[in-house]
């Protein structure tokens, strides 16, 4: 969580009090919470940020795997959802670095042209559908559609914006 920008010194289960309905509180419902260093209280995940939550869950099931040395399918949808551009690329590579160490295949989806220039061109996979036929686009099957945009010197957004991956589907 550290290199992400969020200070932790500790995470842990804590009793949360929910409202459920209007006036309606649930008791005895557990849920994380971080304490930042740089804040007095606890964080707890009713209200923590989107971006804060999905980090952090994500970063105790990563945490998991990597103990149990365990092989896994990591499947991010949306990878920058809820996280600012800084956080967003630093939990890429952070996410890249340890599935790489720990022998897990990463999967991250995203829309965000922000996400997508700060991913290497090495690890996309780009998904066309031609009529009822779809394909997964790569460096690996498409090597020189690759090569050719990689020499234009545009940023990787444009590899999809302008569906230049297009002509490996010919």
């Amino acid at each position: 969580m550290e290199s992400l920008g969020y200070p932790c010194e500790d995470v842990g289960l804590a009793a949360v009090e929910v409202q459920i309905f209007d006036g309606v509180n649930a008791h005895n419902v557990g849920g994380l919470y971080v304490k930042e260093r740089d804040l007095l209280a606890v964080t707890d995940q009713a209200v923590m940020s989107q971006g804060m939550f999905r980090a952090l869950s994500l970063v105790i099931h990563l945490n998991y795997w990597m103990l149990r040395k365990s092989p896994r399918t990591i499947l991010v949808d949306d990878i920058g959802e809820g996280l600012d551009f800084s956080r967003a690329q630093s939990f890429i590579s952070l996410l890249i670095e340890r599935a790489k160490e720990n022998n897990m295949q990463l999967l991250m989806t995203t829309n965000d042209r922000f996400v997508m220039n700060g991913v290497p061109l090495d690890y996309w996979g780009v998904i066309a559908r031609k009529q009822s036929q779809v394909r997964v686009i790569t460096k690996h099957n498409s090597p020189k559609v690759f090569s050719e945009f990689e020499m234009l010197g545009l940023n990787n957004f444009d590899f999809f914006s302008t569906n230049f991956f297009a002509e490996s589907q010919e």
